[in-house]
């Protein structure tokens, strides 16, 4: 489902949460009403999901998105902005302390852990200032990635690497600056 689409309608959103339900293991209805009401990491795309729909649909649906943020923080102190894009089955496999900004890009299968930030390198003049995390991708605890980078297919960040470059298919980059 193409989310940058304004046709993204309330049942492309509710198809996406299931599908994303389903991944975080809700195979049944008891295991579906257990993820839904304990499971962090599944209430954290929950949260963006819906946040993204009301971002997308009407300036109307646009004033729940300070208390739908607010949400996101509480509940472990995350912060995915509306504008980011997600793709489908993206794990947060300890999801605390995440924060993904406006204009990053995440494809799918991504698996994402605690304490990471994905963010723009603050330099207005040049236009592609968010990182795109290409499919498969892992990115460990503690990684910074910082500007318009791509990390692409399969690439794993180290824990706390800070990555300011791009990061070749099939790869591994750690340390400060990441190589």
């Amino acid at each position: 489902m193409n989310k940058d689409d304004p046709e993204y309608s309330f049942s492309s959103c509710l198809k996406d949460i299931s599908q994303d339900l389903l991944f975080y293991g809700g195979k049944n209805l008891l295991s579906k009403i257990v993820i839904f009401s304990l499971s962090v990491s599944f209430k954290l795309i929950f949260w963006y999901r819906l946040s993204r729909y009301c971002y997308l649909k009407s300036k109307m649906t646009r004033r729940a998105l300070p208390l739908i943020k607010y949400r996101q923080y509480i509940l472990g102190g995350n912060e995915i902005d509306y504008r980011a894009k997600l793709g489908n089955r993206v794990k947060f496999a300890h999801p605390s302390g995440v924060i993904i900004g406006a204009g990053v890009i995440i494809e799918d299968e991504v698996t994402i852990f605690q304490q990471t930030t994905f963010g723009s390198h603050g330099h207005k003049d040049e236009p592609k200032s968010y990182p795109i995390i290409k499919q498969g991708a892992i990115i460990y605890s503690g990684a910074k990635i910082i500007g318009g980078l791509t990390v692409h297919e399969n690439a794993v960040i180290g824990a706390n690497s800070v990555v300011l470059t791009d990061v070749p298919k099939n790869s591994n980059a750690v340390g400060i600056p990441a190589k």
